[in-house]
């Protein structure tokens, strides 16, 4: 069932903006995520990062914008042990065409290094409702390491699928990758890297193994929450399947050898009630 979940989160030929760099160059692909991508409220985003001086313990003194980052009390990413089962699933997917149960597809895609992460952008989407609202998948990008934790445990990586509403809300599937095997539907991606921060690169009829990317399990973590890096801005929907998926460590070292550590710590819960749904709607 989660694959299937997944494949309709999924474009019909694939598969969070962290942020820009202030020398990060505009991404043409990228105006549907400005809110997240770029912090100020106005002119230039105040620079932040992940090191001592510029990291997330200092984010809010960076900028008056970024003052979420520190007084939000419903602030990502969290730590999700103490979730509670959950009854029903309020998320609906449908698919965007009929052909998204085979494995191979091609499109094209754009890679960027933003200066933070390594984000991928599509040229198809699809569509998930939740409570009534739609919600298209925009992009998707890589934390190292993970920035959810369970029960106090992080995994190597996590990948995110953005989603925006025409309203402009924002909806985010996480999904956590562990040390493995060789997954080698990344590697259209993991040989396309960008070579420096700003580099924007175009791939025309990429062809991607979609299942790979999927956790076997129909099970994922459900909370309101933010967004991970600046303005930290909230009243973000979170889904986090609760099953990883694998990358070797070849593949998880050549990502960290472009981006090491990008992820902001798990933020207090705030008496927040955490979901563990057993199941998502998916019409056959």
């Amino acid at each position: 069932m989660m694959r299937r979940f997944l494949l309709s989160l999924l474009p019909a030929a694939l598969l969070l903006a962290c942020g820009s760099s202030t020398s990060a160059p505009p991404h043409a692909a990228d105006t549907a995520t400005t809110a997240y991508a770029h912090a100020s409220a106005a002119g230039r985003p105040a620079h932040w990062g992940y090191e001592s001086g510029d990291g997330p313990s200092r984010w809010a003194g960076l900028s008056p914008a970024y003052r979420s980052c520190e007084t939000g009390r419903a602030q990502s990413p969290i730590d999700l042990g103490g979730a509670v089962p959950g009854d029903a699933s309020a998320l609906r997917v449908e698919y965007e065409t009929a052909g998204l149960r085979i494995a191979h597809h091609e499109q094209a895609l754009d890679l960027l290094d933003n200066g933070h992460t390594i984000q991928v952008t599509l040229d198809h989407g699809s569509t998930i409702f939740e409570s009534g609202t739609s919600f298209d998948l925009v992009q998707y990008h890589f934390h190292t390491p993970s920035e959810h934790t369970i029960d106090g445990s992080s995994y190597p990586m996590e990948l995110h699928f953005v989603h925006k509403s025409e309203q402009g809300e924002l909806a985010v599937l996480g999904v956590l990758i562990e040390e493995g095997n060789h997954n080698s539907a990344f590697d259209p991606i993991w040989s396309n890297f960008p070579s420096r921060p700003g580099e924007s690169l175009h791939l025309e009829g990429v062809s991607v193994e979609i299942e790979e990317f999927l956790p076997l399990s129909d099970g994922y973590f459900r909370y309101q929450g933010s967004l991970t890096t600046p303005p930290c801005s909230e009243g973000v929907q979170w889904f986090v399947c609760d099953e990883p998926i694998e990358l070797s460590k070849a593949q998880i070292d050549a990502f960290r050898r472009i981006v090491d550590n990008n992820a902001r710590p798990p933020q207090p819960i705030h008496g927040r009630r955490v979901v563990l749904m057993e199941g998502v709607s998916v019409p056959d």
